[in-house]
């Protein structure tokens, strides 16, 4: 069965999923020409969604007092039954700046019941340093970004061959850095590079050592 489309003129036969039924409504050949087809069909028509929302509700807001600077304002239309304190949302921020302000007793830092004496602050520092980003920036382009043990992409992380918490001046040397995923980081890690550790001679990640 062929037929010819409406919009291009061009012959399209029936294909092998449509029915007969469907393929008899059928009026054009492709996706693109059905666009066509009906923006020609609504053309000069009103969608049977459309609201008309600036004529039909236009003036009917309710007329409230400005709480903050006194003049007369009209609502929204949708907001007709709700009282409107404020006029304008400059206005509203202009008289509710002590919601913005801290309070003087809020508890943080050394006035919360959980401070601990700031024992995270110098790591988070270190962490967001120029040069610690700088370091693991080299260390990934160093590497090819993949891991150094089994060579994957996904869910990968610089590591520190020493850790930092026993030679902290070794935190920006990129030859105490690698390239690790998440299951070599657990499986080579730390725990294989510890002085009193019996399977420190494991090489497994000879790449590096």
């Amino acid at each position: 069965m062929t037929k010819n489309c409406l919009i291009c003129n061009k012959e399209y036969e029936k294909k092998p999923y449509e029915s007969r039924p469907f393929f008899e409504k059928r009026k054009v050949c492709s996706r693109d020409c059905s666009y066509i087809y009906r923006s020609q069909q609504m053309k000069g028509k009103i969608p049977n969604n459309f609201i008309e929302t600036a004529g039909a509700l236009k003036g009917t807001g309710a007329i409230n007092t400005c709480k903050g600077c006194g003049i007369e304002f009209q609502s929204r239309p949708e907001l007709k039954h709700v009282k409107t304190k404020y006029c304008t949302r400059d206005c509203w921020l202009a008289n509710n700046k002590n919601k913005f302000q801290e309070r003087p007793n809020a508890r943080r830092g050394e006035s919360h019941h959980n401070w601990k004496g700031g024992i995270n602050t110098k790591r988070s520092y270190e962490r967001n340093t120029l040069e610690y980003k700088k370091w693991r920036h080299d260390v990934f382009e160093r590497d090819g970004h993949k891991c150094v043990n089994c060579n994957s992409t996904k869910d990968l992380r610089a590591d520190h061959i020493k850790p930092v918490s026993k030679y902290p001046e070794l935190i920006h040397d990129i030859d105490n850095g690698r390239v690790l995923c998440r299951d070599c980081d657990y499986k080579i890690g730390y725990q294989y590079f510890k002085e009193d550790n019996p399977k420190r001679e494991i090489n497994l990640c000879h790449k590096v050592l």
